[in-house]
């Protein structure tokens, strides 16, 4: 048993780099759930991921090596699904959660963002054969009619790079094309202007991290979602670029988004 807790820790603590990642609880009563009677499923997290997890008022603070900290984010976020779903959780349901986590050896995973409060999956051998080409490929053309999932399925692919840490930034654009993307006559702030064309791009992203999360992302200039006419004159580095719509660019538009790859 205790090679076994042993090769578990080590494969959590592979990754020397230390990290910190925050989740926001909606209340004592969840937080009160999620944790158990005297912080049992938290001393559960603590001990099999070897990460310090702090606890205050709704707020839950992971810190330590950053391949454990992203598993325990991870087995945190399925679990607060599951109190959200059921308004308990029992041991046996934290046992089974790190279980799932020790048996994944990462692409072989059917989830691709198993991260958020809603994990995707594919569900035809069209979006299998569109996830493999977003792993394999610097860049994918994803082609299909409308409500099969293209958007979905790449941001998922997104945010699981992102939080894996294979990208730092996340840039999702959208052309503007009901505006001609000359929003300077609509009225109200930029965040006004933007948000009628990006909404679908945010409810995608909504489906796989908590809003909050999202927030603080953004904030932190993490997820950038903007009109396409922004990313003329940027230079991205270590970037996942998502470009929805992008049968609605012009020529010259499509030009200048490639040559920002």
């Amino acid at each position: 048993m205790g090679k076994t807790l042993e090769r578990r820790r080590s494969k959590h603590t592979s990754s020397q780099g230390f990290m910190e990642k925050s989740i926001r609880l909606r209340d004592k009563e969840e937080a009160y759930a999620l944790f158990g009677e005297r912080d049992r499923h938290l001393k559960m997290i603590r001990g099999h991921f070897d990460v310090k997890v702090f606890a205050r008022d709704n707020n839950l603070r992971i810190a330590g090596g950053e391949q454990g900290v992203l598993d325990a984010y991870v087995a945190l976020l399925a679990l607060i699904e599951k109190v959200r779903k059921y308004g308990q959780i029992r041991t046996q349901d934290v046992e089974s959660a790190l279980l799932r986590l020790d048996s994944n050896d990462g692409d072989s995973n059917p989830e691709i963002a198993p991260l958020g409060l809603q994990g995707a999956k594919p569900m035809t051998p069209g979006q299998e054969a569109y996830i493999e080409a977003i792993k394999s490929c610097n860049v994918t053309f994803g082609v299909g009619p409308a409500g099969t999932g293209k958007t979905f399925l790449a941001t998922s692919m997104a945010v699981a790079a992102l939080i894996h840490g294979n990208v730092s930034k996340l840039v999702l654009v959208r052309p503007a094309v009901e505006a001609g993307e000359k929003l300077g006559f609509l009225p109200g702030d930029y965040q006004a202007k933007v948000n009628p064309y990006l909404r679908p791009i945010f409810d995608a992203l909504g489906a796989m991290l908590p809003m909050q999360q999202i927030q603080r992302y953004i904030e932190r200039d993490v997820i950038e979602v903007a009109p396409l006419a922004f990313m003329r004159g940027r230079t991205l580095d270590r970037a996942f670029i998502l470009l929805d719509e992008a049968q609605n660019t012009t020529p010259k538009q499509m030009l200048m988004f490639l040559t920002r790859l």
